[in-house]
């Protein structure tokens, strides 16, 4: 499985980012501004959502999820900041909902701790549309986790941390789940009939399930744990993405947690440098400085994103500024040829 990460708008527009996989019918998202150009489909292959902050050109989109969804039997889930769940909730109230008692849509969400250092628990809030989108209190959990990182239900690794913006907001990376491949000649040397327990042994060591399972091999049984010499994982991608943050000792530090090391980095480059004390001022970074911050995590290719909109004429001098600091900065790949 590959993540093929996209930007949804021109950079000057709301910010955000689709991200497909190469084998698999789904999409995620990071933030929700405006999102309608995604299209209806795409609305409808969403199952997640990484949430920064709930600033409106973040957020907005909430409401364009919600009614594309809205006769899909389906989990839409939420992550963003302790306190997410609330504001939805509130969101979800906002409308009249006497139409939708026999529906199998439920909005959910995860409210992610602020402290990267705590073992506080995420907490999990549940809307069922059946229950007319108010929070399902018997369904109402928690979830142990080492600080900053949750494993999602597809084994992939999501990591997040606090960033400064002047209200509680994240920067988050995602790291795409084990996919287990078979060594082609250690299967051959084993001597070993090929058939279904070969399906069968990926999808265990893809999901990390119990070796002590019995595999149907020609006409012998064999534990699974005993055939992991012929299993072998490809590198795993990893995309990164940091927004709406001035750049500044936490933030940086908070953006080595979750991207050291990513394939791609996603992040904002509100200003030019020559603008650095009203980035300062707006809690926004430069160009030059995403580069810095490129440079400093080891990533492999850096894509901005979230100009201000005074720029929207001159794309390019972003894209060279900050290749002063990190040469592999590319024009972020979008949905729409601005």
């Amino acid at each position: 499985m590959k993540y093929i990460s996209q930007l949804i708008n021109a950079p000057w527009e709301d910010p955000g980012i689709i991200v497909s996989f190469s084998s698999k019918n789904e999409n995620l998202l990071f933030d929700c501004g405006d999102i309608a150009k995604i299209g209806v489909g795409a609305a409808i292959r969403t199952s997640r959502v990484f949430v920064t902050h709930t600033h409106i050109d973040h957020f907005i989109g909430f409401d364009y999820l919600l009614r594309m969804n809205l006769r899909e039997t389906k989990e839409l889930k939420f992550y963003g900041p302790a306190g997410l769940a609330a504001q939805i909730a509130h969101r979800l109230q906002g409308y009249s909902w006497n139409l939708t008692e026999d529906s199998r849509y439920t909005i959910s969400c995860c409210d992610l701790p602020l402290s990267p250092d705590s073992a506080e628990p995420i907490r999990y809030y549940a809307f069922p549309a059946a229950g007319r989108f108010r929070e399902d209190v018997s369904l109402r959990r928690e979830i142990a986790s080492p600080p900053g990182e949750l494993y999602l239900e597809d084994g992939a690794l999501l990591r997040f941390a606090p960033v400064v913006h002047g209200l509680d907001c994240l920067c988050y990376s995602l790291t795409e789940p084990p996919e287990a491949r078979l060594r082609e000649e250690e299967l051959k040397a084993s001597g070993l009939p090929p058939g279904p327990w070969i399906k069968e042994l990926l999808s265990i060591y893809s999901l990390h399930e119990s070796g002590e399972r019995l595999l149907q091999v020609g006409d012998k049984q064999i534990p699974a744990a005993s055939l992991r010499s012929l299993i072998k994982y490809p590198k795993q991608g990893k995309i990164a993405y940091v927004t709406d943050t001035v750049f500044n000792r936490q933030s940086v530090k908070s953006a080595r947690f979750v991207g050291q090391d990513a394939d791609v980095l996603w992040c904002e480059a509100c200003y030019l440098h020559n603008e650095l004390e009203k980035a300062k001022t707006n809690l926004h970074m430069t160009a030059r400085q995403a580069g810095r911050l490129a440079k400093e995590l080891s990533v492999g290719e850096l894509r901005l994103f979230h100009y201000s909109r005074r720029y929207k004429d001159s794309l390019r001098p972003h894209i060279e500024e900050a290749k002063e600091n990190f040469p592999n900065t590319v024009p972020p790949p979008s949905l729409s040829a601005f």
